[in-house]
């Protein structure tokens, strides 16, 4: 199996085609998208683009942060416009981490629920009803007449 060349040998190639290209964008006033990054560059997926990096010298992965950092900036302009709504799906896809539309809430399992006071109080109404509720089965049962007792069944 042959082994396929990289495209780029070093990280300064790349970053030169990664200027041009927005270079190129800006003068024709063209959107700026990473998949127009990856493609403009030679790539036939954005894998191929990222798995750059990944290699060892950590240039590549700086080129690669630094020219995602660049699109995302372009999309960030786009929110202070009018129709910003693709602009915020490419960011949140992007990264995720930064961009997300939900609220997540981390729940710390050494907090312990009587701790908080609303939990305490609602822990404390909740015991009481099924307490309450208890009783009123309790009470249930005793006074129900026992068959054996009953002579009314002879």
């Amino acid at each position: 199996m042959a082994l396929r060349r990289r495209r780029y040998q070093t990280a300064e190639l790349m970053a030169q085609a990664v200027d041009q290209f927005f270079l190129d964008r800006m003068e024709d006033n063209r959107p700026i998208t990473m998949t127009g990054l990856a493609r403009e560059l030679g790539f036939s997926s954005l894998g191929s683009f990222y798995r750059y990096e990944t290699y060892e010298d950590q240039d590549f992965k700086w080129v690669i942060q630094d020219a995602r950092m660049r699109v995302m900036d372009a999309y960030e302009g786009k929110l202070h416009g009018t129709g910003a709504a693709g602009a915020m799906f490419a960011l949140k896809n992007m990264d995720s981490e930064a961009w997300r539309d939900k609220t997540e809430q981390v729940i710390d399992q050494r907090t312990l629920i009587a701790e908080i006071p609303e939990q305490k109080t609602l822990l404390a109404k909740m015991r009481a009803r099924l307490e309450q509720n208890h009783m009123k089965e309790k009470e249930a049962i005793e006074l129900a007449p026992d068959p054996e007792e009953d002579d009314s069944w002879i």
